[in-house]
């Protein structure tokens, strides 16, 4: 109920209370600036997973995915992603299966990555699996030190 020690990045918050069932309430210390952290809780019972958090100053906007294209593919398909409050580097795209880390964008508008699923048994990158008429819906959104996009979804053809 107490004895919660919540960590941003290298920053330790100890004594965080619980203020309901499953929930802590914290201020983040002045010491945190700007940026992306992982962010975990340890307390008696042990070290929870580690997720993200942003901090952004109000006025910075998140990344804003306008459009992206193609809407669906093969495994192995090239994604261009448009938008808004991309950055030159540091851009992480979270994808259904996975998280490509460290995505450039060249102009802070454009971002491509590739659909890439090594878990489908049998499914070849670049290739249509005979007998099969499947589409996956591959969920993604892009975090940077500016915050985190709404979803994208690209259809896998497999």
């Amino acid at each position: 109920d107490t004895s919660n020690t919540v960590y941003i990045g290298s920053t330790a918050i100890a004594g965080v209370k619980k203020i309901m069932n499953g929930t802590l309430s914290f201020k983040i210390p002045a010491e945190v600036g700007k940026g992306k952290y992982e962010i975990w809780i340890q307390n008696d019972k042990g070290v929870s997973n580690k997720r993200f958090l942003v901090v952004r100053d109000a006025t910075t906007l998140p990344p804003n995915i306008k459009s992206f294209s193609p809407l669906s593919g093969a495994l192995g398909t090239m994604v261009t992603v448009k938008g808004s409050g991309f950055t030159t580097s540091g851009n992480d795209i979270y994808l259904s299966n996975r998280i490509l880390r460290d995505v450039p964008s060249p102009d802070g508008t454009t971002i491509y990555f590739s659909v890439d699923a090594p878990e489908i048994p049998g499914a070849v990158s670049g290739f249509d699996m005979p007998g099969v008429d499947k589409e996956i819906p591959f969920w993604f959104y892009i975090v940077n030190t500016n915050g985190m996009s709404q979803n994208g979804v690209f259809n896998v053809k497999i």
